[in-house]
């Protein structure tokens, strides 16, 4: 038998070890590339989700390595190795169902590093500047590229979340101060909105120096963004842990800044933005309001009503709250804030407040009408009081008590079926009908059926030179469906 001398034994070996090297090396690079691309993520059934919404994201041409792993060498090492572990758990049954992972900033730098020198940007109607996010603290929390893109809701994938920013901005701040400020984040705008019945021209805000609040009073709602302590079992079950809950600056550093935890999975939601229309109603003077449903409210709402379909002041539908109107004069020492004209003038000029003084004059003339008629019909019933009274009644009180000026248009409907009803309870016993106490203007309005505080004797102008109810401060254009001067 043929003998290999040592020389060669030791050539075997060396030509071994290297192409078995080589070999591995060629592995190692394939299992790499492979495990590299998108569709190695996906085919763990718990990545479909993720998957899905990273092929419809911004993102969808950058492969997942790219942000999961963070530049750098031992990096990539120290990433593939826990990937490698949760291959393993994976056919070992032994992963759980909720993947976690965080992004470094360097990988959304080393693509997006111009965002921090491009300086004030637009995102919906919000002007933001990243640099002073990421490089400064803010309320004392160093925040990461991910406090802000993340993917709380599924199927976003790393897209701003808006939650996060309102409640870094609202909570524990009073309206209008610090980071809650409107232009902190706004512009005013210039444009002009329609809304209901009312046109409003945004440029007035910057003209009257008016305050956002007048309108925007109740764009804040949710549970305050509170931390409830039961949160933190969702997580932790250890003594140690749960006993720094109140070390606000802790809870910060090791969930925002070491650690991307969402703000969400511990704080309860702030919600920003314009309420419905009823919600907009409920506000503080409630607690001046208390007696049941608010007249005033009802009234400005409009409903309430008996025998009047339901029509809401063109304020109302617009979302403007008690506040838009009511608030304190300069001088005034009253604790009440009360509307008058100026609260008119303030936002459409000061041709309104004769347009003002004519509506409360008209509502105050028609109710006291009204009233001695109700009296004198009153007078012919001794025993139980029919329901047509009852309704005439009810429909002057809701004017007297709901201030008719906050719904003219509503406000007269009510008045002239409340003679209606007046009408019906006289027939029930035979007596006439009583006239009605005030003339009727001769035209309609698709806004504004009867013109407000004007009596046919007293008007000295033709009915077209009217001001119209909510027609726009400058001359020469009314409301849509308004007639127009010749």
């Amino acid at each position: 038998m043929k003998r290999f001398s040592l020389s060669t034994r030791v050539r075997w070996v060396i030509y071994s070890s290297t192409l078995a090297l080589a070999l591995g090396l060629i592995a190692i690079v394939l299992v790499t590339e492979a495990s590299s691309q998108p569709q190695f993520c996906a085919s763990c059934h718990l990545m479909e989700p993720y998957f899905e919404s990273w092929q419809t994201s911004s993102h969808s041409e950058v492969p997942c390595v790219d942000c999961h792993i963070p530049p750098g060498v031992t990096n990539a090492i120290r990433k593939k190795w826990e990937a490698l572990a949760m291959v393993t758990s994976y056919f070992t049954g032994t992963y759980g169902t909720n993947p976690w992972a965080e992004i470094d900033d360097a990988s959304c730098l080393r693509c997006h590093q111009r965002r921090l020198l491009s300086g004030r940007e637009l995102f919906a109607d919000v002007v933001f500047d990243h640099q002073p996010h990421l490089t400064e603290l803010r309320h004392g929390i160093k925040l990461r590229c991910t406090s802000c893109h993340s993917q709380i809701v599924q199927g976003l994938h790393i897209t701003v979340t808006t939650s996060t920013c309102i409640l870094c901005h609202f909570k524990g701040e009073g309206p209008g101060e610090s980071t809650s400020r409107c232009t902190l984040c706004h512009s005013v705008p210039e444009t002009v909105i329609q809304k209901g019945m009312m046109t409003f021209d945004h440029g007035d805000v910057k003209r009257f120096d008016m305050d956002c609040s007048w309108c925007h009073s109740h764009e804040l709602s949710g549970l305050g963004g509170n931390v409830p302590q039961e949160r933190c079992f969702t997580c932790h079950n250890d003594p140690p842990r749960l006993a720094q809950y109140e070390n606000t600056n802790l809870m910060h550093q090791m969930h925002v800044t070491e650690h991307k935890v969402d703000c969400m999975d511990c704080h309860l939601e702030i919600q920003h933005g314009q309420p419905p229309n009823l919600e907009a109603a409920q506000t503080d003077c409630e607690s001046c309001h208390r007696a049941g449903h608010s007249p005033q409210r009802d009234l400005y709402a409009g409903m309430g009503g008996r025998g009047v379909p339901p029509m809401p002041a063109s304020m109302f539908t617009a979302g403007v709250s008690c506040e838009g109107c009511h608030f304190q004069l300069p001088g005034q020492d009253e604790e009440a804030a009360r509307a008058t004209e100026v609260s008119c003038m303030s936002c459409h000029g000061s041709r309104y407040r004769a347009t003002f003084l004519r509506w409360k004059e008209g509502v105050s003339r028609r109710t006291g009408l009204l009233k001695r008629q109700l009296q004198a019909t009153d007078s012919l019933f001794s025993g139980a009081e029919p329901q047509a009274l009852a309704d005439a009644r009810h429909n002057l009180t809701l004017v007297e008590n709901g201030k008719g000026v906050h719904n003219v248009r509503y406000a007269f409907a009510l008045l002239s079926r409340a003679h209606e009803f007046l009408n019906q309870a006289r027939g029930q016993i035979g007596r006439s009908p009583l006239t009605i106490p005030w003339p009727e203007v001769p035209y309609e309005s698709s806004l504004y059926p009867v013109s407000p505080g004007h009596r046919r004797a007293e008007r000295t102008s033709p009915w077209w030179r009217v001001q119209p109810f909510y027609t726009r401060r400058r001359a020469g254009t009314p409301m849509p469906g308004l007639p127009s001067a010749p």
